[in-house]
């Protein structure tokens, strides 16, 4: 079959969605091993993970599990299913959610020989929501003329473009894939709280940082179910959202910038933030705040 290629899946008070999502990534050939970090806050969750991860298992042989009642966070669970890729001898491994749905088998084939490419560290693709969620305050600049990653270098925050490419990006989508070299050296970090915005944005620049490019492939994708119950998102409110990411962006500026950028950055970022909902103003200057501290 080829590469060792290793999709690694946490998952959080989710049980019944696995038994969808799961198999569409067993049924490609090009899946070697699923690996899942399955938590939940009930011993019934518990058992439901069990029963459902064990019978896919059955079905499918290439499942690795591990349980745990209780809830260690995406961070976490995500540097475990890292190491965990390293313990299994994954060539490439790619990160999705519980909620992610591979439409198509050979997506991951296609991302493995972008990788091939030495120069090449990470490779990413779409995202494509199949649900609006009531709170999404994520930003997306589609336009015919690829600007969005000469903006964020201008700005200093996250505008995707996901159509057009293939190409060098500056990040990524929370869905990519990563090669076997650079698996035991990057880490998700725990300083980003709360809705956890910028903690990819830190791994890919940790990849970045090691001298890799990233790519964006945008005929590679998955459907996101965008579930609002469950996972490490949860029901949050616009508010809290707009704290979080003012708080986790100053912090990763703050982390990977120096003045007088790290400055024209944060003034940058409270603006787009306050354009979004001005009148949550207030808490966004609160989040910067706290960011700094």
């Amino acid at each position: 079959m080829g590469d060792l290629i290793c999709v690694l899946v946490p998952s959080y008070n989710r049980a019944p969605v696995i038994k969808v999502t799961l198999p569409t990534w067993l049924k490609s050939k090009w899946i070697s091993r699923v690996i899942v970090i399955a938590e939940s806050t009930s011993e019934e969750g518990i058992n439901m993970y069990e029963e459902a991860l064990t019978r896919l298992d059955r079905m499918y042989n290439k499942i690795t599990y591990v349980l745990n009642k209780g809830r260690s966070g995406s961070v976490n669970a995500r540097n475990k299913l890292l190491k965990l890729a390293a313990e299994c001898n994954c060539e490439y491994a790619i990160m999705a959610d519980d909620d992610y749905v591979l439409p198509n088998p050979e997506h991951p084939a296609r991302m493995a020989k972008w990788l091939k490419i030495n120069h090449v560290g990470a490779v990413g693709g779409r995202v494509i929501m199949i649900n609006k969620r009531a709170v999404d305050p994520d930003f997306f600049l589609n336009t015919p003329i690829p600007i969005a990653d000469a903006l964020t270098k201008a700005l200093g925050y996250v505008l995707l473009d996901v159509r057009n490419g293939p190409r060098y990006a500056e990040y990524l989508t929370p869905f990519y894939m990563v090669k076997r070299e650079i698996i035991n050296k990057i880490r998700y970090s725990d300083e980003y709280k709360g809705t956890a915005f910028r903690e990819e944005s830190d791994v890919h620049e940790q990849i970045k940082r090691l001298g890799y490019k990233m790519v964006i492939d945008p005929h590679v994708y998955v459907y996101h179910i965008g579930l609002e119950y469950g996972g490490n998102r949860a029901e949050i409110s616009i508010r809290n959202r707009l704290y979080w990411k003012a708080r986790n962006h100053t912090r990763f500026l703050k982390k990977w910038y120096k003045q007088p950028l790290k400055t024209w950055y944060l003034i940058t970022s409270a603006l787009i933030l306050t354009l979004y909902r001005p009148w949550h103003l207030p808490t966004i200057l609160k989040g910067i705040r706290n960011g700094l501290k």
